[in-house]
């Protein structure tokens, strides 16, 4: 349970910002310490991770779910860290073994959103491609979450730049990533699908980082 929960505060400060901020240096420092001190236990030390979990985010100056809304509802493309993280983030909760209490399940679902699909490379692709110019998406909606998805290197680089019915296609025929494959159940793809992804992402997001 303590690494579960210190994992959630660590990632929702890796979603958050840029890089790492004094208070995630301040909140490791008191954890290490009272992990150290004799008057606490086990129970102390995670519910002060908790505390601080749902506490108001520094320089955003809101509640974490809100915090989380601007960064997922926005941009994240620009940033290699943030597109990565968040990505493979939302891959996992597509995985049929995601709620699995098997640490073999739990490995291999890890070892396969973040490093490699089966035998393959994965690469983060724009669903609507902004070459794309049968249809267009407002800039941040078209670098949010809600328009990336996890792809196989190789159909990535063979597809990208195509328009969403011809990525459709492939994405049925060579994919197996499950969020992509769920992706592919809608013909099209614009900003009315694009927005309901990212409010799906959001909803689901938030509920696993900020449910303790």
């Amino acid at each position: 349970l303590f690494m579960r929960i210190l994992a959630k505060f660590l990632i929702l400060y890796s979603v958050l910002f840029e890089r790492t901020i004094y208070h995630v240096h301040s909140v490791m420092h008191s954890v290490m310490q009272k992990m150290y001190d004799e008057s606490s236990n086990a129970d102390s030390v995670i519910e002060y991770i908790k505390s601080e979990i749902r506490k108001s985010i520094p320089y955003y100056g809101v509640e974490p779910t809100e915090a989380l809304r601007k960064v997922l509802l926005n941009n994240i493309f620009y940033s290699e860290k943030k597109k990565n993280m968040i990505c493979r983030l939302s891959a996992m909760f597509d995985e049929e073994d995601v709620n699995s209490k098997s640490r073999e399940n739990i490995e291999r679902i890890i070892n396969r959103t973040y490093n490699q699909w089966d035998d393959q490379k994965i690469d983060i692709d724009h669903i609507h491609a902004t070459a794309d110019s049968t249809s267009e998406l407002p800039h941040n909606l078209q670098n949010s979450i809600g328009n990336l998805v996890i792809l196989e290197f190789r159909l990535n680089r063979s597809v990208g730049k195509n328009a969403y019915t011809l990525k459709r296609e492939r994405f049925l025929k060579e994919s197996k990533i499950p969020s992509v494959l769920k992706i592919a159940r809608n013909e099209a793809w614009g900003p009315a699908e694009a927005m309901e992804r990212c409010n799906e992402q959001v909803k689901i997001i938030s509920e696993y980082l900020l449910e303790l």
